[in-house]
């Protein structure tokens, strides 16, 4: 039987868990519309138990504050819909039209297949002189395709097609806005690490022997630790 790979679909959640969440898991559309904000627990209720991680978008995650984190969109689907792993795997795939894998027998079943083709082709371009009967030539048969696994039940998974999500106006929006938000992030970040480095490779001096006492004695006194003695390095 065909499976979902868990890499594969892993690749193609990551940066659409805001549409899949919607989709799979509605009960927590508050928090969606509130990425990163403290809402009411989905799950336990109250005012403020839960929020969606900053970084969503990418990992899926959130936390609870009475269940702890959930470090990424399958844990959260896991808890909020009371689903093990094989069914979160199944829902995220098929929301998201996941190529599926061919089960062992049925990659068996198409190497043979395909060999039964090759030959039957060879035996038509080989010239024979008396061909073998009708009955009892090699037919050529199409490679045996997967039958699709049925979809979930609507009232047990909430599957409804990406472009249904795409039509929320809010779902765009925050969307857009997410993406923007996750382009000034990683901005902030390359211009702080180059900061950094700028400063450690042109301004910093090196320590001379007259500092290394006062240093170590600073050190100590913040109660600063260090597997070598600061003297070693003079």
């Amino acid at each position: 039987m065909s499976f979902f790979k868990a890499e594969k679909v892993r690749e193609a959640a990551s940066g659409n868990w805001l549409f899949i969440v919607s989709a799979l898991a509605p009960h927590a559309e508050a928090a969606l519309k509130k990425p990163g904000r403290h809402v009411s627990c989905p799950i336990h209720g109250g005012k403020d138990g839960f929020r969606l991680f900053k970084n969503f978008l990418e990992t899926g995650g959130g936390v609870c504050n009475t269940c702890g984190p959930r470090h990424d969109g399958f844990e959260l689907l896991m808890w909020l819909n009371n689903w093990d792993f094989k069914q979160t795997l199944d829902a995220v795939g098929e929301f998201l039209s996941v190529e599926k894998e061919l089960s062992w027998k049925e990659q068996q079943q198409q190497n043979q297949n395909q060999y039964r083709n090759q030959k039957a082709k060879a035996c038509v371009n080989g010239g024979y002189t008396q061909p073998a009967p009708a009955q009892s030539a090699p037919r050529p048969q199409a490679p045996v395709q997967p039958s699709p696994a049925p979809a979930p039940a609507q009232a047990e998974t909430n599957v409804v097609s990406l472009s249904r999500e795409q039509s929320k106006p809010w779902l765009m929006e925050l969307q857009e806005e997410m993406e923007r938000r996750a382009e000034r992030q990683k901005a902030y970040s390359a211009k702080l690490q180059g900061k950094i480095v700028r400063i450690w490779e042109e301004e910093c001096m090196p320590m001379s022997s007259d500092l290394v006492e006062p240093m170590r004695a600073y050190f100590q006194n913040r109660e600063l630790l260090f597997r070598k003695r600061l003297a070693n390095h003079t």
